[in-house]
């Protein structure tokens, strides 16, 4: 199984899209990745958001801020 794991920075213009893009990506091709993940720096702390759960993928189609959800309880610590 592949693994797809983008490393991004929150801070940057494309983020927000981005992380809907991987969403719906997760979405369109389940089971075909073992893992597909978006890291990003946030607070010294590299954090990590498993978009291959449901609950994630919401919260990235709810989402304002990329940072937030970084920051967020649904990121863990990479």
């Amino acid at each position: 199984m592949a693994d797809l794991v983008d490393p991004h920075g929150h801070h940057m213009s494309d983020a927000l899209p981005k992380l809907r893009g991987l969403a719906e990506f997760a979405e369109r091709f389940p089971g075909d990745f073992r893992r597909i993940e978006s890291v990003a720096e946030t607070g010294g702390t590299l954090r990590v958001l498993d978009i291959t759960k449901a609950s994630v993928r919401q919260a990235i189609r709810d989402a304002h801020s990329a940072k937030a959800l970084y920051e967020s309880g649904l990121a863990n610590d990479y």
